[in-house]
C-alpha cells in the first residue's frame, strides 16, 4: 500500500499540498480495489493455508494458471489423497457468474493435475453479499463460501 499510493504523493510532493479526503478520493480510492483483490487472493491462500475448514487437511496450497496464462485460479490446494480444493476470491460480492467460471476453471485444473480423486469448489467474498444461484449452491452443498467472518475468525 505504503509504495503503491502513499510513497508516490510523497516523492511527488503531493501529499503536503492538498486536502487528504481530496488525494483519498481523487488518488488512492479509484484504484484501491485493484489493489485489494490482489491482497484478499493472499489472505484466502493463507486462510487455507492455516485452518480454513475443508474436507481435507491441505498439503499444498498455491495459485494456477493454464500454460497459455489465459486462465487464473486464485486459490488451489491439494490433499495427501490426491483431493483438490479450487477457490475463486472476489472482493465484493459472488454471483452465479462467478460460480459458473470457477466450475469451468475446477475442470481446468482437475484436467491437468494428476490423481484427482476429488474436487471441492469454493468461492471467497470480501463481503457477504451473493446472489441467489450461491445461496442455493452452498445450501446444497455445491460449493463452500467464505464470508469475511469465516476468513477473520480462523
Amino acid at each position: 500500500f505504503w509504495y503503491r499510493f502513499v510513497e508516490p504523493l510523497y516523492s511527488s510532493g503531493s501529499a503536503g499540498l492538498g486536502d487528504p479526503a481530496h488525494l483519498w478520493t481523487n488518488v488512492i480510492e479509484p484504484r484501491l480495489d485493484e489493489y485489494m483483490g490482489t491482497v484478499f487472493e493472499g489472505v484466502c491462500r493463507e486462510a487455507v493455508r492455516t485452518g480454513l475448514r475443508l474436507p481435507f487437511k491441505p498439503v499444498r496450497v498455491g495459485r494456477w494458471w493454464t500454460r497459455d496464462g489465459r486462465h487464473e485460479v486464485d486459490v488451489v490446494a491439494r490433499g495427501a489423497r490426491g483431493e483438490l480444493f479450487v477457490g475463486e476470491c472476489k472482493w465484493g460480492g459472488v454471483t452465479g457468474a462467478d460460480l459458473a467460471l470457477l466450475r469451468e476453471r475446477a475442470r481446468l485444473v482437475a484436467a491437468d493435475l494428476p490423481r484427482v480423486s476429488a474436487t471441492t469448489c469454493g468461492l471467497f467474498s470480501a463481503s457477504d453479499r451473493k446472489d441467489a444461484a450461491v445461496t442455493r449452491a452452498a445450501e446444497a452443498g455445491d460449493v463452500l463460501h467464505f464470508g469475511p467472518e469465516a476468513l477473520f475468525t480462523i
